[in-house]
């Protein structure tokens, strides 16, 4: 009988054995606080955290949205592997096969497509409010981090954008691998190692989906525990107040970050619930689109190429990435880190000369549309079109907004911040100019536009 009592007494304790030796260390009594600092969360939160962190309005939570949407891109991504097929003769059907057969495959794919296009735009935003923050100061290696990890996000989006292999995929790819070529040094070396040939083929569908689904998604992830790591490293997020002050991780901040992976995936689950995402016709490489675009996120330097090959698609790419790793190098100052745009004087400049640009380059690059200037250009000898366009004036417009604001407040960063501003408007002018492109190039209705790009 000694056997049945102990059994019967080894069942009554197995929840609290099951509790103690898999969590060795944990008592009932412990406080949450004890209890985070032994678990799994304790790698990813601190113990407590600044008030400001917690403000709403100190980042707009984005990049843990990016983070987010990262989660919600792999599982998804990972679902549609079971299904998908990486060849031109099966590419197509198999996404078809997800679309009607598969159940709730059209909504995973949704999912993914709504969710790579917003990552994408998030972390363009998150750049733009550390820029605006100055939130690299003291923080160069994150900086760095942070740029490969947004590279990175942009090369799984573009590789991934192929995998339909339909007439809007294979030709976006097309162009964009051509605007590849035009960068000095490496250009035709990365055209040629991504297209594998003289044409996007099955070598090109192979290695695009060989990157999007291994090696890029292997590299975004170490840059991202290391991002995350180099944060938790740094001290949490940028500011220059001594001994804020600060309350504990649970469960102020926890439920927070619960909130924000909820909200992000249900705004996506929405989105893919109202919104579809045909698929083109098949592919077919001997009838062209018309037009031949880039992926929107392209569609700037698409836009620019298309005035002069060399502004557009040559030196603005290669100031703007020199630009942005050299950014914390030059920004030496402490005052005012962690809030944005500066104290408020600064903060007036850098917001007339934004809003200035939005005009200049608006209003220039109406001008450049008109026949009558289209005339007086044509007269001009070819090395002037390189200059004498919208890329060029954004070019100039820019420098000198870096040199007016540096002179105005006599401090680089506004300069800079100036300058990043004046840059992200020009560019997204052109990117809304690269929506309305209809066929042969021209401007076509918002509405049709609308319909090419969604």
């Amino acid at each position: 009988m000694s056997f049945v009592a102990d059994v019967v007494r080894a069942a009554r304790a197995l929840p609290q054995n099951l509790r103690h030796d898999l969590h060795p260390g944990v008592s009932a009594d412990d406080s949450p606080g004890s209890r985070l600092r032994r678990s799994f969360l304790y790698h990813l939160f601190p113990l407590r955290v600044t008030e400001r962190a917690l403000a709403p309005a100190t980042t707009f939570g984005l990049g843990l949205v990016s983070v987010a949407l990262f989660i919600l891109l792999t599982v998804t991504g990972l679902l549609l592997m079971f299904y998908y097929v990486p060849t031109p003769r099966d590419a197509y059907g198999s996404m078809l096969d997800i679309d009607n057969v598969v159940t709730f495959g059209r909504l995973c794919r949704r999912l993914h497509r709504f969710g790579a296009d917003l990552m994408v735009a998030v972390v363009l935003l998150h750049l733009v409010r550390v820029v605006a923050q100055a939130a690299y100061r003291r923080r160069e290696l994150n900086w760095l981090i942070g740029l490969g990890l947004a590279s990175l996000l942009v090369g799984l989006a573009f590789t991934g954008y192929l995998l339909p292999w339909d007439q809007r995929s294979y030709w976006a790819v097309r162009v964009v691998t051509e605007l590849l070529g035009l960068l000095p040094v490496v250009g035709r070396a990365m055209q040629l190692v991504l297209v594998g040939g003289a044409e996007v083929g099955a070598a090109t569908l192979s290695r695009f989906y060989a990157l999007h689904v291994a090696l890029l998604p292997l590299g975004m992830l170490g840059c991202l525990v290391w991002h995350l790591w180099r944060i938790r490293k740094d001290g949490g997020l940028a500011a220059v107040e001594v001994d804020p002050p600060t309350v504990a991780a649970w469960p102020h901040l926890v439920l927070r970050v619960s909130l924000v992976l909820l909200g992000t995936t249900a705004l996506v689950l929405f989105v893919a619930l109202v919104q579809d995402a045909p698929l083109a016709p098949l592919a077919n490489p001997l009838r062209p689109e018309n037009p031949e675009k880039a992926p929107w996120y392209f569609l700037a330097v698409q836009e620019m190429v298309s005035y002069s090959a060399l502004t557009g698609g040559v030196v603005i790419p290669v100031l703007t990435a020199l630009g942005f790793l050299a950014l914390p190098f030059l920004d030496r100052a402490d005052l005012d880190v962690g809030y944005w745009l500066g104290a408020r004087g600064e903060r007036r400049t850098v917001l007339v000369a934004v809003v200035a640009s939005g005009v200049v380059l608006g209003l220039g690059t109406v001008a450049y549309l008109t026949p009558e200037l289209g005339a007086v250009l044509e007269a001009l000898p070819p090395w002037a079109h390189d200059v004498l366009n919208p890329a060029g004036l954004m070019l100039c417009w820019t420098a000198l907004v870096v040199v007016g604001t540096g002179l105005r407040t006599d401090a680089v960063r506004p300069a800079l911040r100036a300058g990043i501003g004046a840059l992200f408007v020009g560019l997204c002018v052109f990117t809304l100019l690269g929506m309305l492109r209809g066929p042969d190039w021209g401007l076509a209705s918002p509405w049709e536009a609308f319909r090419r790009v969604f």
